[in-house]
């Protein structure tokens, strides 16, 4: 409970880094739970898709901004290193199954409407 708290702190002040500097304190739990205390699924949410569409708009050209956004597991081998071809193989799966509506943890530019400014790059 002591690091979701500790990362709460962080995402609360992710726009002033100093404040979050000087404030932040690592946690000292007595017992940590990897499963319920670290992985508690907070990647997929509109709110972390509109901050990660937000940061490439003021800091990279028009061109490289990220368009579809999708929280998925990654297939993996038992190295550690992402199967591509595995990733490839299940995006043709999904394209054949659905039209082009998306899947439940997709979020597109779209999404978010006051995000690009008129004189957008």
């Amino acid at each position: 409970m002591e690091f979701k708290l500790a990362r709460d702190f962080l995402l609360s002040n992710r726009g002033d880094y100093e404040t979050a500097y000087r404030e932040f304190r690592w946690p000292h739990p007595e017992t940590f739970n990897w499963a319920l205390d670290w992985f508690d699924s907070i990647a997929p949410s509109a709110e972390i898709a509109r901050s990660i569409f937000e940061h490439p708009q003021s800091n990279l050209a028009g061109y490289k901004r990220i368009r579809r956004l999708e929280f998925a597991e990654l297939p993996k081998t038992i190295s550690g290193k992402i199967r591509r071809v595995d990733l490839r193989g299940i995006e043709a799966v999904l394209r054949e199954q659905r039209d082009p509506a998306r899947a439940g943890n997709e979020y597109w530019e779209e999404d978010f409407p006051g995000l690009h400014p008129a004189s957008s790059p």
